[in-house]
């Protein structure tokens, strides 16, 4: 595709995400096992949060980091693991 991290364009987008992911993902696995998660449970649960949250980057109005915590919590009242 071509297009430049200084563009605006999708390589923005990417450099942005990457650094969120970098830096909240292991917050994430933190997080859930606060709220109850086994540590795999808990890794897996950031990863598939932060994999959601790529799919809606683009429709997300500025809070990433809240919807990342708000789709651990999620995925915790759906397992059945959560005190929450």
């Amino acid at each position: 595709m071509g297009v430049s991290a200084l563009s605006g364009g999708p390589a923005s987008e990417w450099s942005e995400f990457g650094k969120l992911y970098r830096t909240d993902a292991p917050r994430l696995a933190v997080f859930a096992m606060a709220l109850g998660a086994a540590g795999d449970r808990a890794a897996a649960l950031a990863h598939e949060s932060m994999v959601t949250l790529w799919r809606r980057w683009a429709d997300l109005p500025g809070a990433p980091r809240t919807y990342a915590r708000l789709l651990v919590v999620r995925g915790l009242r759906r397992s059945g693991t959560a005190a929450v």
